[in-house]
């Protein structure tokens, strides 16, 4: 999974490791911060960076769904 906010990787990174490890899927979540919750404020990396430890953020939903599809389509 790619975070849409995520700063340390790129799109063209993520899409290199994909087609690097066949059974990977590439997912980008828009809005994801790099502890998997939902960043609300994308106006900079700080504001991002900030995200990571506001506890009224939850994990981000479509991180849980992803992870049980790709979870039980390999059972």
């Amino acid at each position: 999974m790619k975070r849409s906010t995520f700063v340390l990787t790129s799109a063209a990174a993520a899409t290199a490791t994909t087609i690097a490890l066949p059974a990977a899927r590439y997912v980008v979540i828009e809005g994801m911060n790099h502890v998997l919750k939902h960043a609300p404020d994308t106006s900079s990396n700080a504001a991002v960076t900030a995200g990571y430890i506001d506890p009224a953020l939850q994990i981000e939903p479509l991180v849980v769904d992803t992870v049980a599809a790709i979870a039980l389509a390999q059972t």
